[in-house]
């Protein structure tokens, strides 16, 4: 599990740069709110897996 979350680390940054690179510099504010609403699918996955209540 913590080697997966290390992945994230380190393919997240050179995918974010070659996102702005091929969207300008206009995109910025938006694809970082991308790669968060991306990963909210995997949270509640991981949430229902688990069985933990979310406060």
């Amino acid at each position: 599990m913590i080697a997966a979350s290390m992945a994230g680390g380190v393919a997240v940054p050179p995918l974010l740069g070659a996102g702005i690179e091929a969207s300008g510099i206009q995109a910025v504010p938006l694809l970082p709110t991308v790669l968060s609403a991306a990963s909210l699918p995997a949270t509640l996955a991981l949430i229902r897996v688990t069985g933990r209540a979310v406060p």
